[in-house]
């Protein structure tokens, strides 16, 4: 896989790129395909996941990192946040795998729906026997209208 951009654009001051710009730029169909072509890497192991882990403390707050290391397209990174009564502001970290550079904070709130969301699309395509209508049902319980809005591209989406 090359790299989705051109890193040596990025070199110097890191990119921040805020929650509104991540909402303008990307669509939960994008976030689709983007993840049908690097779920296989992990499989083909030219790609893998870092273990979630998080850490308490207080009344109940947590501090969570999850991340990735994409080598074939020249990226690694990851997503931290603090959870506390008073929400959270998750950002992803984007390094170059040569340099060790910071090339982008990326705020991550809509983007880790968007994730969520296209998870939960692609696990609908490749159940078949589970409707649209059903999985929006199910992914709607509790709030969760991101995961449901995850089935809507598919009605459109050819399938194999």
């Amino acid at each position: 896989m090359s790299a989705p951009f051109d890193l040596a654009a990025l070199a110097g001051e890191p990119l921040w790129i805020s929650e509104a710009e991540v909402v303008a730029a990307l669509h939960l169909g994008e976030a689709i395909d983007a993840l049908e072509r690097c779920l296989p890497l992990e499989a083909d192991g030219q790609a893998c996941s870092m273990a979630k882990t998080h850490a308490t403390w207080g009344g109940g707050h947590t501090l969570h990192a999850i991340g990735a290391v994409m080598e074939g397209a020249g990226v690694v990174g990851t997503k931290s946040w603090a959870h506390t009564g008073g929400g959270a502001t998750p950002l992803l970290l984007l390094w170059g795998t040569e340099s060790g550079e910071l090339l982008a904070v990326i705020e991550a709130f809509a983007l880790g729906q968007m994730r969520t969301g296209g998870i939960a699309g692609l696990g609908a395509m490749a159940s078949r026997s589970i409707s649209a209508s059903i999985c929006s049902l199910v992914m709607t319980i509790g709030g969760q209208r991101s995961r449901a809005d995850g089935a809507v591209p598919l009605r459109s989406r050819k399938t194999s």
